[in-house]
């Protein structure tokens, strides 16, 4: 009898030691540091994984990509998310630091854009035109063959004088350099000129869209998700090329010049809670609530890696 009870004994430790490393298998915290318009889209897909994985815990602060790459070197962070791809010293940081390899997913797409006032006469812009109005040398609408009705200077108030056509300045709008998008414009548009100091700076992009609304003679940088009632103007490359207007299929098939895409980074190739995590984003329920961001996804959904 005495030796019934040992192995009973025996037999329900390994249980409970069997059941205590399962739980402690599925449970797991990832780390997520996202910048700029990445944060509150990770932080919507992070709430939505966990209502259906209780026991992992998903903890997503905002941080830019030195800030984000720090953590990550530091062990503080799995995933850093980026508007942008990582810069090549942040590729060498982490290699040095952590001897692997940065892998970076993209999870969306979305686009730079131009917007103006619906009531602006301008139908579209090219290249050359972009870094005249961002870096001082056009400076009025008449220069880009605009024909603007006399619109109220509120910055007169209360008189509320008229701007005659012929003195329509240009007033430029931008959003802070980490929404992500300055950098692609400079990039792509600009190149080494740099942006116009006498631009207004908004904290976001929606900040940006809500000062060109109320303005006819304003033009901002945005991004297409965030555009609103703003008139988004097609962009063309060259003087003599087709412009293309942003739309979801445009910015999917790349064909809208200024598309740029959305990244989650890792080092090394994701594996465990974090690699779920990934699959999860890049699958049809995560594709869904990138969509709901009004966030163009990418078509086909890129699979997730294997171990």
């Amino acid at each position: 009898m005495k030796a019934t009870r040992i192995r009973i004994r025996t037999v329900g430790t390994l249980f409970l030691a069997s059941w205590a490393a399962s739980v402690a298998a599925s449970e797991a915290t990832i780390e997520i540091v996202a910048a700029g318009r990445m944060t509150p889209l990770l932080r919507e897909l992070a709430a939505r994984y966990q209502e259906s994985h209780p026991a992992v815990t998903i903890d997503v602060r905002s941080g830019d990509a030195a800030a984000g790459f720090s953590a990550m070197c530091a062990g503080k962070a799995e995933i850093v998310g980026l508007t942008n791809p990582a810069a090549k010293e942040e590729l060498r940081k982490v290699r040095f630091s952590m001897q692997k390899s940065l892998q970076g997913f993209p999870i969306a797409a979305d686009a730079v854009v131009l917007v103006v006032h619906p009531k602006n006469p301008v139908s579209s812009l090219t290249y050359d035109q972009i870094r005249g109005v961002f870096t001082d040398r056009t400076t009025m609408w008449k220069e880009l063959g605009a024909t603007m009705d006399p619109v109220p200077d509120h910055n007169h108030k209360p008189d509320c004088v008229l701007v005659h056509p012929r003195e329509a300045f240009i007033k430029c709008h931008t959003p802070t350099d980490e929404a992500g998008l300055l950098s692609v414009l400079a990039l792509q548009v600009l190149g080494a000129k740099g942006l116009t100091y006498g631009r207004q700076r908004h904290n976001t992009p929606g900040g940006v869209v809500s000062a060109v609304e109320a303005d006819q003679l304003a033009i901002g940088v945005t991004c297409f998700s965030a555009a609103g009632n703003a008139k988004v103007l097609p962009i063309s490359e060259s003087a003599d090329g087709q412009p293309v207007v942003p739309t979801p299929e445009t910015i999917r098939s790349r064909n809208y010049p200024l598309t740029h895409y959305l990244y989650l980074y890792f080092a090394g190739q994701p594996t465990g809670a974090a690699r779920e995590f990934l699959a999860y984003v890049l699958g049809p329920e995560g594709q869904q609530i990138v969509h709901e961001h009004a966030i163009s996804v990418l078509p086909p959904a890129p699979t997730a890696p294997q171990d």
